[in-house]
């Protein structure tokens, strides 16, 4: 029996599964999607009971033959095969992974098609789209003994805290950045965004554990450049422990290639510079650019959680956050509406002239797990680096 025959077969069960009722159609639904079905008579059927699904109808025979007819004559019997066709309700898991092993196979088939016909192939998207093909996953409910379990190993596991380089930053996050957070660094041109970026992933990264940069505003090599300021000895700049993307913008490559770096390394931290400049190719013509944003920020907070890393990542701040040099607040973030909804934890940047001196404030205007604090930095530009002040008492002057 060939492949395609295989999977014939593996559609017409499904089929008659899920024509049994709505439990069994939602079910191999999530497990496989809608649009899993090769078959055009089995596509189209599978269609027609979410059509009935939707509008709450009962699934009947008759009903489905009268619709599916209009475009497959004939098919009547198909239809009654399928109905009168036995299925045992627990199969559908063992058969819904069969399925999705076909599909896996045929995706496998024709990217090694599409490779053989790139003239200039980026390989590198070509991995990565492989890899993501091979940890292709089933979405399941987590039952609460099982949710309680992976809270109790998270809470005892110290490595899930990571630290973001200042002590006071770290006590206002309760310890720092958690895995599965994410943390939005918001400023105006300028500000320092990404020093501070850079300089909190270094220290999230713990001993064996890689930052992974996705830096879109400059080079890499310009990043490294930057860094030599600070760390004036080779050998401890090139042991710092970073990894750089700046040959994409692209979201959908950008987060396969962070998916096969977390396979590859134990990540710590992933650092994105910045959000405004992220590509979705996706997107249909005339998608406003705050929709194509909001998608970007989903995609790095569902990354943060699938990868159980802290992701950070950069924001601009719209043109009114610069009147009358008042300090940013949620509402300035470009585009704000999904970043602020996906963020943990929100910091913006703000420098005022204070004594002579431009000092910067550090604002947590949001923290999903403790309250909002400012603190006090300074920015040392010829090193690339901040400087944390200790400043008593503050809390009330910058937060009435």
């Amino acid at each position: 029996m060939s492949k395609r025959e295989s999977r014939a077969i593996l559609e017409q069960s499904l089929c008659s599964a899920a024509a049994i009722g709505h439990r069994e159609y939602y079910e191999i639904e999530a497990r496989v999607g809608p649009l899993a079905f090769e078959t055009p008579i089995y596509r189209d059927f599978f269609a027609i009971l979410g059509d009935e699904a939707e509008a709450g109808e009962e699934f009947d025979a008759v009903t489905i033959a009268q619709r599916l007819v209009v475009k497959h004559p004939g098919s009547q019997a198909d239809v009654l095969d399928i109905f009168e066709a036995s299925f045992e309700h627990l199969r559908i898991p063992y058969y819904c992974k069969q399925l999705n092993e076909h599909i896996a196979h045929d995706r496998v088939r024709q990217l090694a098609e599409e490779l053989a016909r790139d003239g200039n192939p980026d390989i590198d998207a070509y991995i990565a789209t492989l890899d993501e093909i091979r940890a292709g996953s089933v979405q399941e409910w987590v039952p609460m003994p099982e949710a309680y379990e992976q809270f109790l190993a998270q809470e005892n596991n110290p490595a899930a805290t990571h630290s973001t380089g200042f002590q006071r930053l770290n006590e206002i996050l309760q310890g720092g950045l958690k895995d599965g957070q994410l943390c939005v660094v918001g400023g105006r041109p300028g500000a320092g965004k990404s020093v501070l970026m850079l300089q909190m992933g270094i220290a999230a990264s713990g001993l064996g554990q890689t930052t992974a940069v996705v830096t879109l505003e400059m080079p890499g090599t310009e990043l490294v450049g930057r860094l030599k300021r600070r760390y004036k000895n080779e050998s401890e700049l090139i042991a710092l422990p970073l990894t750089f993307l700046d040959s994409t913008s692209e979201i959908g490559s950008i987060a396969a290639l962070l998916r096969v770096l977390a396979r590859r390394k134990e990540l710590g931290c992933i650092v994105v510079d910045y959000l405004q400049l992220i590509e979705h190719k996706s997107a249909g013509r005339g998608e406003s650019r705050e929709r194509q944003v909001a998608y970007a920020s989903r995609v790095f907070k569902r990354l943060a959680i699938e990868l159980q890393v802290p992701v950070i990542i950069g924001s601009q701040l719209n043109r009114d956050s610069t009147r009358d040099d008042r300090r940013p607040k949620l509402s300035d973030l470009r585009e704000s509406g999904a970043i602020e909804q996906d963020a943990d934890v929100v910091i913006l940047l703000h420098a005022q002239e204070k004594d002579g001196k431009l000092e910067h404030m550090l604002y947590v205007d949001k923290n999903r797990n403790g309250e909002k604090h400012p603190m006090e930095a300074t920015l040392i530009g010829s090193e690339f680096r901040f400087e944390e002040r200790t400043a008593a008492d503050i809390d009330e002057e910058y937060f009435p």
